[in-house]
């Protein structure tokens, strides 16, 4: 069974976390033998504000990645892409486009 055919056989509750559903799947991903996970900007994001959650505040988070506090809003809300420094920060590498990323 191929890693694709494993996660089309998964029912997902309506109330499980999206961040819980992303683990299951990249570790299935990983078990298998399959390319690692790739994720769109939602998921980017997703993540950005678990960090930002974990560290408190968005100041915070801002101090920890090494940016500017405005320019972190300016991530978060979409206006300005994500640096490659944050996505390192995050475990998350950019590839071939703007909207493709997977784990390092």
């Amino acid at each position: 069974m191929t890693p694709s055919e494993i996660l089309s056989k998964i029912t997902w509750d309506a109330e499980t976390d999206p961040a819980t559903r992303q683990s299951v799947e990249d570790a299935i991903l990983r078990l298998t033998g399959g390319n690692r996970p790739t994720f769109d900007s939602m998921t980017v994001h997703h993540r950005l504000e678990k960090f930002v959650a974990q560290a408190g505040s968005a100041n915070k988070a801002a101090v920890k990645l090494g940016i500017g506090k405005s320019f972190m809003c300016d991530i978060r809300a979409g206006n300005r892409p994500v640096p490659d420094s944050v996505l390192h920060a995050l475990g998350i590498e950019k590839v071939r486009s703007k909207d493709l990323f997977r784990d390092r």
